[in-house]
């Protein structure tokens, strides 16, 4: 929705059935009812399913160092 980040879930779906993507924007927008859905779990997901990634937009209370090294 226009108010919730997405989550690790529909980022692995996301992910399974489109491989080829070397750009994305997560970044929640504010406000933003669950400001800690998009978080390391969802960095990681994300790691492991785009690792030729060329631009990326993330942000999000639930990100960390931890899951922005695993990019």
């Amino acid at each position: 929705s226009s108010t919730d980040p997405v989550g690790h879930e529909v980022i692995w779906a996301l992910g399974a059935g489109c491989r080829d993507i070397i750009s994305l924007q997560v970044a929640p927008l504010h406000p933003c009812h669950q400001p800690t859905r998009f978080n390391n779990r969802s960095l990681q997901m994300i790691g492991r399913c785009w690792p030729h990634l060329r631009a990326l937009g993330v942000g999000g209370a639930g990100c960390g160092l931890q899951g922005l090294a695993s990019l």
